[in-house]
């Protein structure tokens, strides 16, 4: 993953929600975008 996620828990989630995402949509995910206050670092 490219963030730096000090929330192990919530690296956790993300990665299954990744592999999950990667699984449904294959080779035409190309990305996944995080916005909101964890993302830019201040929550």
């Amino acid at each position: 993953m490219a963030l730096n996620i000090v929330n192990d828990e919530l690296e956790i989630i993300l990665t299954e929600l990744r592999s999950q995402l990667a699984n449904y949509y294959g080779a035409r995910l190309k990305k996944i975008i995080m916005f909101g206050s964890q993302a830019r670092g201040d929550a």
